[in-house]
């Protein structure tokens, strides 16, 4: 997020300590999941690059990054795409135009802080050591998401492992939410992706260089 200094001088400040946090935060017009497995950093920031930094929009990110590695996935990001990208907290509001790495070892749950207002996400660590892969999280996070957001929610599943791809698939469509999938032939792993086609559910199913301004598309309807 950037702010005008006293000198009048434009400056880049953390949300997670500026108050963009407090729980007088708007309502986000959506919640965009990111779900990707490998090479992060550079898939990420091609489906995030055509959406403006004053997106009405949120966006969690699934990527089986640790905490710590978030850090830099965030540090990237920012430089590379207009959006406000931090590593999640253990709870924090989600603000429109901003975007929070949910590490690998946990999913996130969501509260409205009052009915039809401001939502906080809060990390929820994964007890099992099984169910540290991303199938168990995409599921949890994607059911509770479309609890809070039904319609708004979007889910948009990138080179991904498979697993519970398609239970993660159904909590979204049958909240009303959209599903865009990476192809096959642009995808590194292609597990996730095909089982998300195979559901028949997905709504989209487009190359990766296609998926960012779609995505623009999609969120400028809502």
């Amino acid at each position: 997020m950037s702010i005008m200094s006293a000198n009048g001088a434009i400056v880049k400040v953390d949300p997670l300590f500026s108050g963009a946090n407090e729980s007088q935060c708007d309502r986000p017009s959506a919640l965009v999941i990111c779900i990707c497995t490998i090479d992060a950093g550079a898939i990420l920031a091609q489906v995030l690059s055509a959406i403006p930094g004053d997106s009405k929009a949120s966006f969690l990110i699934l990527a089986d990054v640790r905490r710590g590695f978030t850090t830099l996935l965030g540090e990237r990001l920012r430089a590379e795409t207009y959006l406000s990208i931090w590593p999640m907290e253990l709870e924090c509001t989600l603000a429109s135009g901003e975007g929070y790495l949910v590490p690998a070892q946990s999913s996130c749950e969501f509260r409205e802080i009052e009915p039809g207002g401001a939502v906080q996400a809060i990390e929820v660590p994964l007890v099992d050591d099984r169910a540290k892969e991303s199938p168990v999280r995409m599921r949890e996070t994607c059911r509770r998401a479309a609890e809070i957001f039904g319609n708004k929610s979007i889910a948009v599943f990138l080179s991904s492992l498979g697993g519970d791809t398609v239970e993660a698939v159904q909590e979204i469509k049958e909240a009303g939410g959209r599903v865009i999938c990476q192809n096959e032939s642009t995808s590194v792993v292609v597990d996730g992706p095909r089982m998300a086609v195979q559901s028949k559910l997905a709504d989209d199913v487009l190359p990766l260089w296609a998926i960012s301004g779609h995505l623009a598309e999609v969120l400028g309807t809502i």
